[in-house]
């Protein structure tokens, strides 16, 4: 179980995390890719980037980047296994998914299941804010035990 801050999204800047390897890249401004959104998109996937996250007074949410994500219940953190990830079709393999825009909220889901463009399997749990402005707490365990200390 890996488990870290997610830093927010600025006017100037946004960081995105590499769940598989902990990594977080700032991305270039959008001049840089002469605002056009399929380049930075390209960036983005270039660098098997898969995560963002933005607060605002009262709020928090993250973002996710060409991962199939699927909402389940908090109590599957504890009890869902290897084999319920890789037998799931809703995980199954996709050319390209969606960002999606996954809102901290009382009566919104916390934990979701997903597969990263790279395909990498595994469940997300998105803890809070951090309470100090640094960003969105978030918890994740992939499905390579060797990598994620996968416990099921």
């Amino acid at each position: 179980m890996i488990e870290t801050v997610l830093p927010p999204r600025t006017e100037a800047s946004v960081d995105i995390l590499d769940l598989e390897t902990g990594c977080v890249l700032r991305q270039p401004s959008f001049e840089y890719f002469n605002s056009r959104a399929d380049a930075m998109m390209a960036w983005i996937r270039s660098n098997s980037l898969d995560m963002s996250s933005s607060l605002w007074p009262g709020g928090a949410a993250c973002v996710t980047y060409d991962m199939n994500v699927v909402p389940v219940a908090s109590k599957g953190w504890d009890t869902t296994t290897e084999q319920e990830l890789l037998d799931n079709p809703a995980l199954a393999p996709v050319a390209h998914s969606p960002r999606r825009l996954l809102v901290l909220g009382n009566g919104r889901p916390d934990t979701y299941i997903f597969r990263t463009g790279d395909g990498t399997l595994g469940m997300l749990h998105l803890v809070g804010s951090d309470g100090h402005g640094r960003g969105v707490r978030i918890r994740y365990k992939l499905i390579n035990p060797a990598k994620s200390g996968w416990h099921g």
